[in-house]
């Protein structure tokens, strides 16, 4: 990485989805989002060849979106450097979490794993391969959402030292997430103007958790449910 310290921040974004393309007609639609295609011959997450488009902003790539192969509800998964990926796996078992993927490699990217908290969010720790400053700006926070249980809170304080902390405002964020019943990270995406935003989310059928709402020192914040793109918070700074 550069000379900015990232170590246990959240650098990365990847839509699990098994309708990528109509994902990405979503968010370009929602937020005029644009993409540039990769393509692999050995897909790390499942066999064979696939196509991994990336989330492009500024000349910058933000994240991606994955079709894992098998049947799943979509849901945004946050990647944080750690040091060692084997090592942080090893201490996430350890601290009561699950393990969906063991580590792997990313050929140009780095290393990954894929694990679940004690409430069953899903969060990678992850060692870039690369020297690219962590891209800012598209995505702003990620908020868990869900029982924020004594264990997790244990588990993400033991992980990447972490602490939970409840944030004036985030009351009806937290009660509209919990009714979806699962506990799962959820981005806050970045628009410059929330109000079309929200208009155009109700014309592509979104189900609206949390209309418009304006959270002192935040801005204002959306949260949306896209039935083919996962739960996330629209935000606006100004």
């Amino acid at each position: 990485m550069n000379a900015e310290d990232t170590r246990h921040r959240i650098v990365w974004h990847d839509l699990v989805t098994g309708a990528v393309p109509a994902a990405m007609r979503f968010y370009e639609d929602l937020l005029g989002w644009e993409y540039l295609i990769e393509h692999s011959t050995d897909f790390v997450w499942r066999s064979g060849e696939a196509d991994y488009p990336l989330i492009m902003a500024d000349h910058e790539a933000h994240g991606g979106f994955v079709n894992p192969g098998i049947e799943t509800p979509s849901y945004w998964l946050p990647f944080v450097t750690v040091d060692e990926v084997d090592a942080a796996v090893e201490r996430a078992t350890g601290l009561g979490g699950t393990i969906e993927r063991a580590p792997f490699d990313i050929p140009g990217v780095g290393r990954s794993a894929v694990l679940h908290d004690p409430d069953g969010a899903a969060i990678c720790p992850f060692v870039p391969s690369h020297g690219y400053p962590q891209p800012k700006g598209l995505f702003t926070r990620d908020q868990l959402f869900g029982p924020a249980s004594p264990d997790t809170a244990k588990f993400y304080a033991g992980l990447f030292g972490w602490e939970m902390a409840e944030r004036r405002g985030h009351t009806a964020l937290a009660t509209a997430a919990d009714s979806s019943g699962a506990s799962g990270w959820i981005p806050w995406i970045a628009t410059a103007d929330i109000d079309t935003a929200m208009s155009d989310a109700r014309s592509l059928d979104c189900e609206i958790l949390l209309d418009s709402t304006h959270v002192e020192g935040t801005g204002h914040l959306a949260m949306i449910r896209a039935a083919i793109g996962g739960v996330f918070c629209l935000h606006e700074t100004g």
